[in-house]
């Protein structure tokens, strides 16, 4: 019976990518003697194809009074081993507007509710095989933990290893995106944003908080510069006024707060030994005494940049 399901398989895959029957056999008989593979790249609709086509393997009531009904799952001979099918369901709905042939780079596999975790196109997600799901994991390679929302794609631990640039646009993101989520509310309703505060933070320790605040406030509310047109009701115009000035006053006093502790905590500057001054200034990281201590910042590579030995234009 096995061998009639693992030709079938293996007529199923040469129709699906046109490869010849026998080598096909003979990958689908290695997979199976020989379990999960080395890292690997296979293909969404590969996967999808495979969920619906493969037989289920079902774990049946042994009569033990702690028996969880488990997911059926199917023997996956691309990623070696049995996955529910409700995970691969759950991942081709999250990736479906990428389409069938994005590719997926297999990065890890564990046992149980770890599961495999895939790259494709630099999102990663865990593939649940002890239940059915799929979870989007911080886009950092290897790493377990969640991002911080749908929006800020690392984890806790490594948003604070992000550039100052990078945190830029975080906040750019998640501004556009708390506007759109509060469009035509209360401006009060897009203040007092906690994942702001968070970058807020954050960008204190790279010396960059004032220009994640006025970014996130640009995006979640309002440019200053064109309330007066975009609101044709003076008390509108005026509620949001108040609104960006507030705050914008709020999180920088956050960021105040932040740099002090930060001080205090250090208490020397990293570069030249001195004592950190008292007041906080958020122009440079809180690490160093003086801007004459923060070593130059490398400039970022740009798509316009010329390459090295030609001359300008």
């Amino acid at each position: 019976m096995k061998d009639k399901q693992r030709k079938l398989a293996a007529r199923q895959e040469q129709a699906a990518t046109g490869r010849r029957y026998a080598a096909v056999a003979r990958e689908q008989r290695a997979a199976v003697e020989q379990g999960p593979r080395p890292p690997h790249t296979v293909l969404l609709r590969e996967l999808m194809l495979e969920c619906l086509t493969q037989p289920l393997e079902i774990m049946e009531d042994d009569g033990d009074v702690e028996f969880y009904e488990e997911p059926a799952r199917h023997r996956s001979l691309l990623l070696g081993g049995l996955v529910p099918c409700g995970t691969v369901l759950e991942l081709v709905g999250l990736l479906a507007d990428l389409g069938q042939d994005t590719r997926l780079t297999v990065e890890s596999w564990a046992e149980g509710s770890l599961g495999v975790v895939v790259t494709e196109s630099g999102r990663r997600f865990e593939l649940r095989l002890s239940q059915a799901g799929t979870l989007e994991l911080c886009r950092v390679a290897q790493c377990g933990s969640d991002p911080v929302n749908e929006v800020i794609d690392r984890c806790h631990a490594h948003l604070a290893k992000a550039s100052p640039t990078e945190l830029v646009k975080f906040a750019e993101e998640w501004g556009f995106a708390r506007s759109d989520a509060e469009q035509g509310a209360k401006p009060a309703r897009r203040q007092h944003d906690p994942v702001a505060e968070l970058l807020v933070h954050v960008a204190t320790a790279h010396g960059n908080a004032p220009a994640v605040a006025e970014t996130f406030v640009h995006y979640a509310l309002e440019d200053p510069e064109i309330i007066n047109e975009a609101y044709w009701d003076e008390a509108e115009a005026l509620e949001m006024h108040h609104a960006v000035a507030s705050e914008k006053l709020r999180l920088r006093q956050l960021a105040t707060v932040e740099s002090r502790r930060l001080r205090g905590v250090l208490k020397r500057c990293v570069a030249c030994g001195g004592g950190l001054p008292g007041h906080a200034e958020l122009s440079f990281p809180p690490k160093f005494c003086s801007r004459e201590c923060v070593p130059p910042v490398p400039k970022e590579p740009s798509p316009w940049d010329l390459p090295a030995g030609l001359p300008p234009f």
